[in-house]
């Protein structure tokens, strides 16, 4: 791929394998500390993925502007990080309350 695609074949190959050591890791992990899956997040995970790359790339599309391209994919994902429930604002909260108690 490298040879050929140069860095976008780079980037392809450091995918796959990111990927496939990710998913890996997973199986080891449940395996061993039996976690078990949960496949609403997981789904959640990916549809959020699809949705934020398709939202970079209208966005990259339409908007001349790189950085107002930029800013509005950055909105875009976190307000949908929130609507996919992704982010919690109660744990959010938990968490910051907490480390000021330090």
């Amino acid at each position: 791929l490298i040879p050929e695609f140069k860095a976008y074949g780079a980037a392809l190959a450091s995918l796959i394998t990111q990927s496939l050591t990710a998913i890996i890791q997973v199986l080891i992990a449940r395996k061993i500390f039996g976690f078990k899956i949960r496949y609403k997040l997981f789904l959640a995970i990916i549809i959020f993925s699809v949705w934020i790359l398709l939202s970079a790339y209208m966005s990259y599309t339409y908007i001349n502007d790189r950085t107002v391209a930029f800013v509005t994919t950055l909105i875009i994902g976190i307000l949908s990080a929130f609507a996919f429930k992704l982010i919690d604002l109660k744990m959010l909260y938990q968490i910051l309350k907490y480390d000021k108690l330090k």
